[in-house]
């Protein structure tokens, strides 16, 4: 479960390559009420990539907070010009679906507000440009 190739600069966490093994790999997972910090990569240097992939299930990829908590995606201080992208594909026929404040059980801000555009868009987005 845990393999470090010293040669190659390498440390496989969980199970690698082609086993068919299910395999759980926990970070900084407890329940004491300290902080735990994860760092994955860095911001530093223009080579720096992260990839996070997940199967094909409903659950594949999942970004979760307790009860007010925030995920931030993107930066709140870096200066320039940050691109965020979903749902892009280069694959000819593919199709992305992109769902934004989707719940059950309570109502969604964004869901009532992109209602409201598509009544009156011309007078929301008139407000939008004087908000700025």
């Amino acid at each position: 479960m845990l393999d470090v190739d010293t040669n190659g600069s390498n440390v496989n966490l969980g199970i690698t390559g082609s086993t068919n093994v299910a395999s759980t790999v926990n970070l900084a997972n407890t329940t004491g009420n300290s902080t735990q910090i994860v760092n994955i990569g860095s911001s530093s240097s223009a080579n720096n990539a992260v990839l996070i992939q997940g199967g094909s299930t409903a659950s594949a990829v999942a970004l979760q907070t307790a009860a007010g908590g925030t995920i931030q995606i993107g930066s709140t201080t870096t200066t320039g010009i940050q691109n965020i992208n979903i749902g892009t594909d280069s694959t000819a026929g593919s199709v992305s679906g992109i769902t934004i404040g989707s719940s059950a059980a309570a109502s969604s801000q964004i869901a009532t507000f992109m209602k409201l555009v598509a009544l009156r868009p011309i007078r929301y987005l008139t407000m939008l440009l004087h908000s700025m």
